[in-house]
């Protein structure tokens, strides 16, 4: 019974042990035969007109060698247009040969005497396509789809394959940029009317002295490019025009605001001053040999003044009197009516001081009265 069951004991050992090793041997020629096949775009947005690349990658698990392999590449050649195709450096030794047919792609590779090794977990490089884009699109959405037909490694044996290799591209326009300007602020003068990014013809009117001017001119895209083509300005009571060109980083456009500076003509006042300074030497002279005649001519008038002086003190008199005289004229002529309504106040005013004082004496007499009566009452 004991031989028994060690004998069933070592059949159950060698039993776990064979399950064991073809369990190992299995898992190992599956990671050995694996090989994921994936895909990229260079940009998954493109503009209409543009090109797109599409590359192709293998990856294995484990050191691998293919022979040979054909993958088929379906898209819309309607809105994409075939335009090249490169082979890496990995399968350039080999033989690459690619047949294109009205929007499918099949890439065929075959070994050379080394064969294409893929490294453990290391992403290797294919191929790669470049498709041009229809320029009438405006926006549009593409698939890209591709599949491994066949892929036989280094002992002309099938090897499994993951694909994930579609893809999709999306078409569209570009936003323009943006060229405004966020503020516009000149050396001198103000801007008329009022800066605002969507106004772009302003006015400056400046002195007849500023001959130069310039502008802090700031982009709302701090990536735009700000020009000013000129700062000098023209003769005086002249306009001069001046253009503030924003253009987009990639040039693709730009707004001009436009500036017509006035240079003022100079003032009368400005004139004037200056040619009285030039003028000034010529009066010092003049006013030298004028103070000499100046100065006999007064001592000769001063006795004709001084008579003339007599003469305006007596008409002074002469119209104080007048005056008196039509002040006297003038209350002897007032209206008669209103001196008579002052005589009635007056005589009004007059008696009703009389009625209060008759009033008065009559309430101390009534006193009076009642009092001696009640006094006499009171002593019976």
């Amino acid at each position: 019974m004991k031989t028994l069951f060690k004998i069933f004991l070592i059949f159950l050992i060698f039993i776990s042990i064979s399950l064991t090793i073809l369990n190992s041997n299995i898992t190992f020629a599956d990671e050995t035969s694996s090989i994921l096949f994936s895909s990229n775009l260079d940009s998954s947005t493109q503009s209409p007109g543009g090109n797109v690349k599409f590359e192709v990658f293998a990856t294995s698990k484990s050191l691998t060698t293919l022979s040979t392999f054909r993958i088929n590449i379906n898209f819309d050649d309607s809105k994409l247009y075939y335009k090249n195709i490169k082979a890496s450096d990995s399968i350039s030794s080999g033989i690459f040969k690619l047949k294109e047919n009205h929007g499918s792609i099949a890439a065929i590779y075959l070994e050379n005497k080394n064969g294409l090794k893929l490294e453990s977990e290391k992403l290797t490089s294919l191929f790669e396509i470049t498709f041009s884009i229809d320029e009438n699109i405006d926006y549009d959405l593409i698939n890209i789809s591709a599949s491994v037909d066949f892929a036989v490694d280094s002992d002309y044996k099938p090897v499994d394959s993951v694909n994930s290799l579609n893809q999709n591209l999306i078409i569209s326009k570009p936003l323009p940029a943006n060229t405004s300007l966020k503020s516009l602020i000149p050396s001198y003068g103000n801007l008329v009317p009022e800066f605002d990014p969507d106004i772009t013809n302003y006015y400056v009117d400046v002195a007849s002295s500023i001959d130069t001017i310039t502008f802090d001119a700031t982009p709302t895209d701090d990536n735009s490019i700000v020009k000013i083509n000129k700062k000098k300005l023209g003769s005086q009571g002249s306009s001069t025009d001046i253009n503030i060109t924003v253009n987009a980083a990639d040039r693709s456009s730009s707004t001009v605001y436009t500036v017509y500076v006035n240079r003022l003509e100079k003032s009368s006042s400005e004139s004037a001053s200056s040619s009285s300074s030039s003028k000034t030497s010529t009066s010092s002279k003049n006013s030298n040999s004028s103070s000499a005649k100046a100065s006999t001519s007064s001592s000769s008038k001063s006795s004709k003044s001084s008579s003339s002086s007599n003469q305006s003190s007596n008409m002074a008199l002469k119209a104080n009197n007048a005056n008196k005289a039509n002040s006297k004229d003038a209350n002897s002529s007032q209206n008669p009516y209103t001196q008579i309504g002052h005589n009635l106040t007056m005589r009004k005013n007059s008696f009703d001081i009389f009625l209060l004082f008759m009033l008065m004496i009559t309430c101390l007499a009534c006193a009076g009265f009642l009092i001696k009566k009640h006094y006499i009452k009171k002593k019976k």
